[in-house]
C-alpha cells in the first residue's frame, strides 16, 4: 500500500491523521459524488459525478509540482468548471466551462492567442500583447510580435488601456524623458541640447539660449508624450549622458553652448537666467557603452548630468 498524506501539521492538522487510500484500478462511481483516488500506476486520480476523468498528478523528477500529461486534443468542457491542460503541441491552455478555449503562452493575437483579463469577448477587455516599439518615436511599428508589451483591446496598435500600480521597479534607465516635436530639418542628436521654435524643436546655436528646453536623450527608463513621426525625447528629470565641453568638478551648474553642448554657468548668469540652466555636472562617462546587455548603447565620449 502506498501511503498519500492529504493534510499537513502547519495548518494545525497533525501529521499523525492521514487518510490512506488503497491503489485500485478502477472505482465505482457515486451518484452526485467526486472521487479521489491513487492507481497502481503511482498517479492520483479525480472522477466527477458524470464520469469525467482527470489525473491530479504524475510522476516527476521535479519535485513539488502539479505535472501535466499532455494530450492531443481538447477535453470535453465541464459545467462549472475551467480546465487547464497542455497539448502536445507544447502549449499551455485554458477552457472555461462554455468550451471556450484561451492559448496561455502564444505569441499571435486571435480567439484562443491571448491573455484577457476580465470582460466579455470580443472586446473591452484588457488584454497583454506582444509588440514592438520604436525606440525614437516611441510608435508601435508591430502589433502582432516583438519583445515589448502594450495593454490592447482590439486588435489595432492602439494601446487603450490604462494601469496603475503602489510602485513599478526595474526601469533599468535612467531618466524621465518627454516627446517633443522636432523642426521640419532637425534630426534626433542623443546628448545635446535643444531649444523651443515655432517649428519644432531645434539644436541650440547660442550659449545660455533662450527657450532651451533640454537634453535629448537615449537613456531614458520612462518616456511621456504619445509617439509620433520626428520627435525627439527630452529629459525632464534624473540622469542623463550629454555633451560636455569639459570635465568639470561635480555639482558645477550647466548650461548650453552655441554647440549644442553644456557648459560651465557662471554664478551670475544663473542669478540673471535661472531658467536657462540645464543641468548639473556628474562625471564623465569612461566606459564606450552603457547599459544592460544586448541593448547597450554607445556613449561617445558624454558625461553624466543630473536634468535641472
Amino acid at each position: 500500500m502506498r501511503t498519500y498524506n492529504l493534510t499537513r501539521a502547519d495548518v494545525g492538522i497533525a501529521e499523525v491523521n492521514e487518510l490512506r487510500l488503497a491503489e485500485i484500478s478502477t472505482p465505482t462511481q457515486i451518484s452526485g459524488h467526486g472521487l479521489i483516488y491513487p492507481m497502481s500506476d503511482g498517479n492520483v486520480y479525480y472522477i466527477n459525478a458524470s464520469g469525467t476523468k482527470f489525473r491530479l498528478s504524475a510522476i516527476s523528477e521535479a519535485g513539488d509540482v502539479l505535472s501535466l500529461v499532455e494530450i492531443s486534443s481538447a477535453p470535453t468542457e465541464v459545467s462549472g468548471h475551467g480546465l487547464l491542460y497542455e497539448k502536445t503541441d507544447k502549449n499551455m491552455y485554458f477552457k472555461n466551462a462554455d468550451g471556450t478555449e484561451y492559448q496561455l503562452n502564444a505569441s499571435s493575437f486571435s480567439a484562443a492567442d491571448y491573455f484577457s483579463i476580465g470582460g466579455e469577448l470580443p472586446g473591452n477587455y484588457p488584454v497583454l500583447r506582444r509588440c514592438e516599439i520604436d525606440a525614437v518615436s516611441g510608435l508601435i511599428i508591430d502589433s502582432t510580435s516583438g519583445q515589448d508589451i502594450m495593454l490592447n483591446s482590439n486588435e489595432d496598435d492602439s494601446p487603450d488601456q490604462s494601469l496603475i500600480a503602489e510602485r513599478i521597479w526595474n526601469s533599468v534607465w535612467n531618466d524621465v524623458a518627454d516627446f517633443q516635436p522636432l523642426s521640419p530639418n532637425e534630426e534626433y542628436a542623443p546628448g545635446m541640447c535643444y531649444y523651443d521654435d515655432e517649428s519644432g524643436a531645434k539644436i541650440c546655436n547660442t550659449r545660455f539660449q533662450k527657450s532651451v528646453i533640454g537634453i535629448a536623450s537615449d537613456t531614458f527608463g520612462i518616456v511621456a508624450g504619445a509617439g509620433r513621426e520626428h520627435c525627439v525625447p527630452i529629459a525632464v528629470a534624473g540622469w542623463v549622458l550629454a555633451y560636455v565641453d569639459n570635465i568639470y568638478p561635480m555639482g558645477t551648474p550647466l548650461t548650453n553652448d552655441e554647440k549644442g553642448k553644456l557648459t560651465i554657468m557662471e554664478r551670475d548668469i544663473v542669478k540673471e537666467f535661472p531658467e536657462r540652466l540645464v543641468a548639473i555636472y556628474k562625471k564623465q562617462e569612461v566606459a564606450e557603452v552603457w547599459g544592460p546587455p544586448g541593448k547597450e548603447i554607445d556613449v561617445n565620449f558624454r558625461h553624466w548630468v543630473k536634468v535641472k
